[in-house]
């Protein structure tokens, strides 16, 4: 099993997102990337500051606590941790992976959950609170398995009876999920776990019986995750993916509470944070995506993605789920900026966003009055984003818009206007004019540059220039344009990279390898491609996964309309 490094994922940039005095979370963090604290102990106290503030030592106590939803990142982290641990380092892990000791408990009506809890002391809850519990949990698995079809999370062996176990407890945080032994009956790595939420929501934004039916939504859809793939084994971090789909969930289950709408004004005053961006807020806010794929396309799309999860990290299940429906995550990441562009006075609820008219609108990184000539600059985070409002003033004309990027093959550019009250969208790949034309009363046109470069690839920022002037766009051809490295030298996680253009967008790209005589060896679609500069890869192995032999090999791609040819060698 390949378990991720994901030491600090938690808490990267809380400070910069919660204002300029200092929080316990950040105290303890800043502590630890200075080498006062290991990374257990850190661990430690940022779970004393979430579970019993009063028990922190004594430089942390006079730090402002802030409400955060990472106490599952924490434990999943600590568990990742756990296995090459000794002496005090486990002695600081364990607490975090110990189920409570709760004097009383009761089953739900369906008898799948036992709620844990105590009538008296600090973690007392009421018996009406705990039977609405139980209902909210049985409800949660109605939705999230019998209705969405989602597989239920494996059983935890018995712990603490045979249901699933939900432990009730005064609590800095909403909730938390636990993943506690591997299933070593399956090939994938899930996890057996146990919950844990608060007592009397009385210090979230959303109070009470609302909050808890929400938190009991999200808790349970984090063991069902954990039943696919817990997050700690993916090959990249996935903290943000889990958050996300988990928020989702709230709102799938209990789609009048909404909690989640308190996430979205950071998650829209920063869009060009990239998408994987995880800080305790970001990957709350994110959720939207996931509720334009299920719009667009069907509810089924969601378990889909997470039977994916068995074997792939996220943006790769994702794409997967997605090809068998004429799309890719490419193609929907750029439609998710374009999504964005119409929420709060710009709504449109019918073809974007059904609950859009209560989301914050986005804050546009450069809004400008266009009229012969103009000129943009800036940068972009990986998976990220610029909004640029343009406001022509030019009735009558053709607007001929150049993006230059640099990294074209890496980059995507989505306009987004409205002429006489119809929506106008394309998404075009690096250096390809698009032509626009204005008319009068003509709405503001967004132009969105967005970054498809890898955060694992390259740190370095992608920058763009886009040119606007009257005129006509000028020609593009169709060709692959470069074949990288070539000769290629064969290595496990090493990939030969085909860089192409297209003059017209595909509804599907086919990649296909074969020998020098013609022999098939491996096939693959890409799904849609925008009109412009595209790249794919392979890495180097057949259709049945085993590594290709020496020799020479050619890369075919087409298209409806368009297929050409490159030859390689691949040395092993």
């Amino acid at each position: 099993m390949t378990v991720t490094r994901i030491a600090g994922l938690a808490l990267i940039s809380l400070s910069s997102l919660r204002g300029a005095e200092q929080d316990v979370l950040e105290h303890i963090q800043q502590d630890w990337r200075q080498g006062r604290l290991s990374q257990a102990e850190r661990l430690f106290h940022q779970w004393t500051a979430v579970r019993n503030a009063s028990a922190l030592p004594e430089p942390y106590r006079a730090d402002r606590r802030p409400l955060t939803r990472l106490a599952t990142a924490l434990k999943v982290e600590a568990l990742s941790l756990l296995s090459s641990a000794a002496g005090e380092e486990r002695a600081l892990l364990q607490p975090l992976l110990q189920r409570p000791a709760l004097p009383l408990s009761l089953v739900s009506p369906s008898g799948r959950f036992r709620i844990h809890y105590a009538d008296s002391g600090v973690d007392s809850a009421s018996p009406d609170y705990i039977q609405e519990a139980a209902r909210a949990f049985d409800y949660a698995y109605e939705v999230e398995i019998n209705q969405l079809g989602f597989a239920p999370p494996p059983a935890d062996y018995g712990v603490d009876g045979p249901e699933y176990d939900v432990y009730v407890q005064q609590f800095g945080d909403y909730g938390a999920t636990t993943p506690e032994q591997e299933v070593p009956e399956t090939p994938q790595p899930d996890y057996t776990g146990w919950m844990t939420m608060d007592n009397d929501f009385t210090h979230t934004p959303t109070k009470g019986l609302d909050a808890m039916r929400v938190t009991a939504a999200h808790e349970f859809f984090h063991l069902v995750q954990f039943g696919y793939r817990c997050y700690h084994t993916t090959e990249r971090p996935s903290a943000y993916f889990y958050e996300a789909t988990a928020t989702l969930m709230e709102d799938l289950v209990y789609p009048e509470v909404n909690d989640y709408f308190h996430y979205l004004p950071r998650f829209f005053k920063n869009p060009e944070l990239s998408f994987i961006h995880f800080d305790g807020t970001h990957e709350y806010g994110l959720s939207i995506f996931f509720h334009m794929l299920k719009k667009k396309f069907t509810p089924a799309l969601l378990p889909s993605i997470w039977e994916q999860m068995k074997g792939a990290d996220p943006m790769e299940a994702v794409n997967s789920a997605l090809l068998p429906l004429g799309s890719n995550f490419n193609n929907e990441l750029a439609q998710f900026a374009i999504w964005n562009c119409y929420t709060g006075s710009r709504a449109d609820t019918v073809h974007f966003y059904p609950e859009g008219d209560q989301y914050p609108e986005v804050t546009v990184s450069q809004a400008l009055d266009f009229d012969t000539q103009l000129t943009l600059n800036g940068s972009l985070a990986s998976l990220g984003c610029n909004y640029l409002r343009i406001h022509p003033q030019t009735p009558g004309n053709r607007l001929v818009i150049t993006p230059t990027f640099s990294d074209p093959y890496h980059a995507l550019c989505g306009y987004a206007y409205d002429i006489r009250q119809q929506h106008s969208q394309e998404v075009t790949a690096g250096h390809v004019q698009q032509s626009v034309a204005t008319v009068a009363g003509m709405s503001d046109l967004w132009i969105l540059p967005l970054s498809l470069r890898s955060p694992y690839a390259s740190s370095q920022p992608m920058t763009f220039q886009i040119s606007l002037d009257l005129g006509e766009p000028g020609a593009l051809s169709s060709k692959i344009d470069l074949v990288y490295p070539n000769p290629y030298f064969w290595e496990p996680a090493k990939e030969i990279v085909f860089e192409y253009q297209i003059s017209v967008a595909a509804e599907d790209v086919q990649m296909v390898i074969m020998t020098e005589q013609g022999t098939f060896v491996r096939s693959r679609s890409l799904g849609p491609c925008a009109r412009g500069w595209n790249s794919c890869r392979w890495d180097g192995r057949d259709e049945k996964g085993h590594p290709a032999a020496t020799g020479i090999y050619l890369c075919l791609l087409k298209t409806s309309s368009w297929q050409e040819y490159c030859k390689f060698a691949l040395i092993r």
